[in-house]
């Protein structure tokens, strides 16, 4: 069973539990992986990093076909894994746990990652996807992600509806491409959110160096994942830690993407005061989206009530 990425065939069938028997034999056993099977199947082996099948694969010849193959080949070809074992760059043991809520007085962002072609059903087709991101103190916290995959119209107002959404208390990030192009699409998107605290900057270098501060982040215990226990609106935490995890060898990157997007916003100190942003005269005002509810402008009406919230939007805006 060769592995390539954690959408391909075998990775479907073990998402929508399709009714076929999985046989799984690695080149190098793994005690927590042994393969019994319904039909009898079973693996033979019982120590840790027994070979298969040594009389045609020694270790001598295993140990030599390890190093053209590298540590993602020997996953997929060898390991019968999608990603390296315990995870990538980022190790599926960092997002075991979570916590149901931010702490109160966190700033936050939505980054999005763009994407602008409808869903065909190609495997490793990019996505639209928007994270949104908390920071208090040096801590961060994963709240939510939408994602799409639309025509550029469907995408303009699924960033619209979103940011009403989240509301005026949360950043909108977005990329800047190059060119002119990137200056039509800047002053559209600009357009588009009039009312809202809106950065669009130009992302250089390689997603995989873009991700790389989170690792740190995610290691040092300051990287969480807020789950509220309702299916419907944690429908979005499987398909990100699926990425992340396998990430940067994972079919899509978008939701790894736009996360470094909205920690880049977050962690350069960015926010309503800083002339980085774009803002415009409109009022307050607030949509729902099915599927997440948790607007920002929440914890400002727990304070001082929505009049408050208006009162300090309109502060932030006139400054």
């Amino acid at each position: 069973m060769q592995r390539l990425h954690v959408g391909d065939l075998c990775g479907v069938i073990e998402q929508y539990d399709l009714p076929y028997t999985k046989i799984m034999l690695p080149m190098e056993f793994e005690v927590d992986r042994k393969t019994v099977s319904p039909l009898g199947i079973e693996d033979k082996r019982w120590e840790e990093g027994q070979l298969l099948f040594p009389q045609r694969f020694p270790r001598a010849v295993v140990e030599r076909d390890k190093v053209p193959l590298g540590p993602f080949g020997i996953a997929g070809q060898l390991q019968q894994r999608p990603y390296i074992r315990g995870g990538n760059m980022f190790k599926a043991s960092w997002f075991v746990e979570s916590v149901p809520a931010v702490p109160k007085g966190a700033r936050y962002c939505r980054h999005w990652d763009l994407a602008a072609t409808k869903a065909t059903g190609r495997t490793g087709q990019a996505w639209t996807a928007g994270v949104l991101l908390a920071e208090l103190n040096g801590e961060f916290w994963v709240v939510h992600v939408k994602r799409l995959q639309g025509d550029p119209d469907e995408v303009r107002n699924a960033i619209l509806l979103q940011a009403k959404n989240d509301g005026h208390g949360v950043i909108v990030s977005l990329p800047l491409d190059p060119g002119q192009a990137g200056v039509v699409q800047k002053r559209d998107m600009l357009r588009l959110l009039s009312g809202f605290t809106v950065r669009v900057e130009r992302e250089t270098g390689k997603k995989a160096d873009r991700a790389l501060p989170l690792t740190g982040l995610c290691s040092g215990g300051l990287f969480h994942l807020v789950r509220k226990n309702d299916p419907l609106r944690d429908m979005w935490i499987q398909p990100y830690v699926d990425e992340i995890v396998a990430f940067p060898g994972s079919p899509t990157k978008d939701q790894v993407d736009a996360t470094s997007g909205a920690y880049a916003t977050l962690a350069r100190g960015f926010n309503y005061f800083n002339n980085n942003y774009h803002r415009s005269d409109l009022g307050v005002g607030v949509a729902r989206e099915e599927g997440f509810g948790d607007s920002p402008n929440e914890h400002l009406k727990g304070k001082r009530g929505q009049g408050g919230a208006r009162r300090a939007y309109r502060r932030q805006k006139n400054f």
